[in-house]
């Protein structure tokens, strides 16, 4: 006789063991443990939405003597919860100017810091929304999975080719 199909673990228990997971291998959580099991995947990605989504910046390089904007998480699209929205008030006109004619791959002008990593990966289904009241805050918005996606598979793809060199 064969043994009874294993139960799957509910996705709040994982939840709760992977949200003690440390920050140190946020790519091993994002790319081996995500695609384990729906629920896995599901679990993954609600402790992003609950600690690392916070911990993530877009800074955006304006051309000029150093001068980054800061855009800082506000929450998840209340209409697409695939979406996330980052805001900033400062230097708005400036920011209108570098994103009107959409983000360049030739000139990546956006920089993704997750905690203390950080990368000009791209960001899928960028927009942005822009208000000439200043007492309006800039605010973007993309696509938070694919774009955490993006930027750990190009930090595996850069520590494979690191180590390959390293052992040449």
């Amino acid at each position: 006789m064969s043994p009874a199909p294993p139960h799957e673990i509910p996705t709040d228990v994982l939840y709760e063991i992977l949200l003690q997971y440390g920050v140190k291998n946020l790519s091993f959580l994002w790319l081996n443990c995500r695609p384990v099991s729906r629920n896995f995947k599901d679990a993954v990605e609600r402790v992003f939405v609950t600690k690392h989504l916070k911990k993530t910046w877009l800074r955006v390089d304006l051309g000029r003597s150093d001068i980054y904007v800061e855009l800082q998480f506000y929450g998840l699209d209340p209409t697409d919860s695939a979406r996330a929205i980052f805001k900033s008030y400062a230097y708005q006109d400036c920011l209108e100017r570098e994103f009107g004619n959409g983000l360049s791959l030739e000139f990546p002008n956006v920089i993704i810091q997750i905690r203390h990593e950080a990368n000009d990966t791209m960001l899928p289904d960028f927009r942005y929304e822009f208000d000439p009241d200043p007492d309006i805050e800039f605010e973007v918005s993309f696509d938070w999975k694919g774009m955490y996606s993006h930027f750990f598979q190009e930090q595996r793809e850069a520590q494979r080719r690191l180590d390959e060199c390293h052992q040449s």
